[in-house]
């Protein structure tokens, strides 16, 4: 395909358009040809940014896929606000043109949508095409509480400090082990001491002088204790009771349990996650399921006739025969269906007053009277 298009990926849309345009000139009159069309315009590539609901067709590896359950898709910590709920009074020709929201759109600054029951303004552009995606009234991180660290002062679990242009969680005194108690150590019988004479006058004499207590140095007089110094005051970057908290990443995946704080910085301050921020993982059989909504026949000959006219831009004197026979009986296929000489699976367009299908003057006369003197194109 490659060799094909020769490098030049502009000519797919091309050749899609091409192929489109002339399924509308055959059907457009009698079936709904832009719903069907619509199935598969609707059906993206799968974004982490976006969170799908259940039963929403996506594309993934070439393949296309049917939700099961709801995805979940990144959400970003912002402080700045993207939506404001429309309660005061506002133009009325605004709310009676607001679309739904979709994802899968951009919005420029002021525009209303309609959000579940209720209307919201836009604040700030942005959208799918920006990757900045942000739905109404959804807010799943929400900003700390941060206090500027000071010496000596009572900390508690979680608190956020700020200390040279960063910012710290407080971690939690460390946890102290019990000392082990040792046995107590049981009493050692005292050693027999032999008795001295009494005799002894030597003895005697040292024995007098000892307890008589002469004089003691000063040298030789136990030093005093000094006093014990202040306790030295450690920053949040040498304590380890305190912790950096790091920048936001979508790398990462973030806990969002009640009573977890898995801070994160953004956009100068610190947020902690209350709703699940991080994207689901797509799981085949689990979460989605193979399923192609697209109309079976209009595939098929779309392709055709795409083919035919990507042929037919590159070089118009050399298209392949296979391609070219392909080409005419899909052409052939779109006449039969628009002069219903088959059924083509497709769905009808309705009469306004009578709510019938439409069909075609010839047809509708022979159908609704089957005399033949009434039906004036009969000579």
């Amino acid at each position: 395909m490659k060799q094909l298009i020769r490098d030049v990926p502009e000519r797919f849309p091309q050749a899609e358009q091409r192929a489109e345009m002339q399924m509308l000139e055959y059907l457009d009159q009698y079936y709904e040809i832009e719903k069907v069309l619509a199935v598969g315009k609707n059906i993206r590539e799968y974004s982490p940014y976006v969170s799908y609901p259940v039963n929403t067709w996506i594309k993934k590896d070439e393949e296309i896929f049917k939700t099961l359950m709801r995805i979940n898709g990144y959400k970003k910590p912002t402080k700045l606000e993207y939506w404001r709920q429309v309660v005061d009074f506002v133009d009325p020709r605004l709310i009676d043109h607001a679309h739904k929201y979709s994802q899968l759109r951009m919005y420029p600054k002021g525009e209303i949508v309609k959000f579940g029951t209720e209307y919201w303004q836009c604040m700030i552009p942005h959208g799918f095409e920006k990757g900045d995606i942000h739905m109404p009234g959804v807010k799943a991180w929400r900003e700390a509480e941060i206090i500027p660290w000071e010496p000596n002062m009572k900390w508690e679990k979680d608190q956020v400090c700020s200390f040279n242009e960063q910012f710290y969680q407080f971690l939690g005194e460390p946890e102290t082990e019990e000392p082990i108690e040792d046995p107590e150590p049981q009493p050692e019988e005292p050693e027999p001491i032999e008795p001295l004479p009494d005799d002894d006058p030597e003895i005697s004499l040292q024995n007098e002088e000892e307890e008589g207590g002469g004089e003691v140095n000063e040298d030789e007089q136990e030093p005093i204790p000094d006093l014990p110094a202040d306790e030295i005051v450690l920053t949040p970057e040498e304590d380890d009771r305190w912790g950096l908290i790091g920048e936001y990443s979508e790398e990462l995946e973030y806990d969002y349990s009640e009573g977890v704080f898995d801070y994160v910085v953004a956009e100068g301050t610190v947020f902690y996650p209350v709703l699940n921020p991080n994207p689901d993982e797509l799981v085949d059989g689990v979460n989605i399921t193979r399923d192609d909504p697209r109309n079976a026949n209009i595939v098929a000959h779309l392709s055709r006739i795409a083919l035919y006219h990507l042929h037919s831009i590159i070089s118009a004197t050399n298209i392949p025969e296979t391609r070219r026979w392909a080409y005419e009986d899909s052409i052939q296929w779109l006449y039969n269906a628009s002069k219903f000489k088959i059924n083509p699976q497709l769905p009808r367009k309705r009469e306004r007053d009578s709510c019938a299908p439409k069909v075609d003057w010839a047809l509708e006369t022979f159908q609704r009277s089957y005399d033949p003197n009434e039906n004036p194109w009969l000579i």
